[in-house]
């Protein structure tokens, strides 16, 4: 049976898995990478919006899984939206005045993760002229992440948004992003009691069948006990 309770009180051999928020993720320019970008966070199961000001860029063609394509002035785009809790957000309209009010509003917005496309040299005189215009500068040291994404050598728009994807798992799981191989410990993570569990399990009756919390990663289950104790199905 399914259950939902602390990783503390689970029994010996339950499986647990973790119920997450889903990650809502807001583009803000149709740019080429913001198709492969939209095709890696929808196989991820991420919430995806679109968000241009020229309606004959971002079309139902070229962003047919998108969630929402929103068109509007650049400046209108931020206050379109409200944020849920785990939203993140990718400016890449290649326009260094757009991408200058898209980071100076989307800057105080409750967002996990704001990165903007572009050259470091961009990104530095974007983020002075921005703070020269008024916007708290810790605020900006704190939130905003230029060049968006991780060193993996990226050139085409596809390899791009892989890493920009990659960046944005490892700040949502609070990781290095180094290699697994450097990784002391466990690969996986230890349970804890801040995530609850929603999966079922086939337990022996002795051991009640309840399921858990734990920050164990979705689809894997996490045993705390006795390795072959149950077999794991997700719920119906």
């Amino acid at each position: 049976r399914t259950s939902i309770g602390r990783a503390s009180d689970a029994p010996s051999g339950a499986f647990v898995q973790p119920i997450v928020s889903r990650v809502s993720l807001f583009i803000f320019g149709a740019s080429p990478a913001a198709e492969p970008l939209l095709r890696f966070a929808k196989q991820l199961g991420w919430f995806v919006r679109i968000a241009d000001h020229r309606q004959f860029v971002a079309t139902d063609e070229r962003f047919a899984s998108a969630d929402s394509i929103e068109i509007a002035p650049t400046e209108e785009l931020p206050s379109r939206f409200s944020y849920p809790p785990t939203s993140v957000a990718v400016v890449m309209t290649h326009h260094y005045l757009r991408d200058l009010e898209l980071i100076r509003q989307l800057a105080p917005m409750p967002l996990s993760y704001l990165g903007m496309v572009g050259s470091r040299e961009r990104a530095e005189r974007l983020t002075e002229e921005a703070i020269a215009l008024g916007t708290d500068p810790e605020l900006l040291a704190a939130s905003l992440r230029a060049p968006a994404g991780l060193d993996l050598g990226a050139d085409a728009p596809s390899e791009i948004a892989l890493s920009i994807v990659a960046e944005i798992q490892a700040v949502l799981r609070r990781t290095t992003a180094a290699p697994l191989r450097k990784r002391h410990g466990r690969i996986h993570d230890a349970p804890d009691e801040n995530i609850f569990c929603n999966r079922r399990s086939k337990l022996r009756p002795e051991q009640g069948g309840k399921m858990f919390e734990g920050a164990h990663r979705p689809g894997r289950a996490l045993q705390l006990g006795q390795r072959d104790a149950a077999l794991v199905e997700p719920a119906a």
